[in-house]
């Protein structure tokens, strides 16, 4: 049977890293976030594998039996990156939702959030690591990563500027997420209901998207490291 993301139970808490330098809780809101796509994704599979061609690149032979909290948890601990990142890493996952056809699902959630914080971790800090690292701690091999990273950017049109008002918004819809109820999907078969506490934050996100500046960074070369 294959496994459902959305389903998998966290086996780490956000209280084992609260304490560490860096830690906001917008990670928790992220979290909870990206985790409604998938549920929402996974609904739209229906069970089944995805086939779209664009989307071959990101998905996972089989989905990774790690829930989205334990796994930004991971990037969170190892990645080193600031609380920014996390913000930026968002926006960047949101911005290629809204260019391309593709889903958050099972099969691909993992490797996309891998992407955009290694694009995230590169734009927004001044000290980051190599992209042999970053693989090495999101569990798939460095060429993979940089094939992502550079389809990543291309499906974004390498608009990657984020305005302080943006960033502001962003972390405040992350907050918000954070503060909602806790929320797991017990039947990841069955649409959300209307009453899930982060339809609102996740139409908050997404619908911001059609905003954005269309300010690009001006960068024509690849980040891959």
């Amino acid at each position: 049977m294959t496994v459902q993301v959305a389903t998998v139970p966290s086996k780490k808490s956000f209280d084992e890293i609260a304490g560490l330098e860096g830690y906001s809780p917008c990670l928790q809101g992220a979290a909870r976030l990206l985790m409604s796509l998938v549920a929402k994704g996974d609904h739209k599979l229906k069970g089944a594998r995805p086939t779209d061609d664009d989307s071959l690149m990101y998905n996972g032979v089989e989905p990774a039996p790690v829930s989205v909290q334990d796994y930004l948890i991971r990037l969170f601990k190892y990645g080193l990156a600031t609380p920014e990142v996390y913000v930026h890493m968002v926006v960047y996952m949101g911005r290629f939702r809204s260019r391309t056809s593709i889903e958050f699902h099972s099969y691909n959630i993992h490797r996309l959030m891998l992407t955009a914080f290694t694009i995230a971790a590169k734009l927004r800090d001044d000290v980051y690591y190599s992209n042999k690292y970053y693989a090495k701690i999101g569990g798939i091999a460095v060429d993979d990563l940089n094939r992502m990273e550079h389809a990543f950017l291309t499906h974004c049109n390498w608009e990657l500027f984020v305005s302080e008002e943006e960033h502001a918004m962003f972390t405040d819809a992350l907050m918000d997420a954070q503060r909602a109820p806790s929320h797991t999907p017990t039947t990841p078969k069955a649409p959300l209901p209307k009453s899930n506490p982060f339809r609102a934050v996740k139409n908050n996100v997404l619908s911001s998207l059609r905003k954005l500046s269309q300010r690009s960074n001006g960068s024509s070369q690849c980040l891959s490291t």
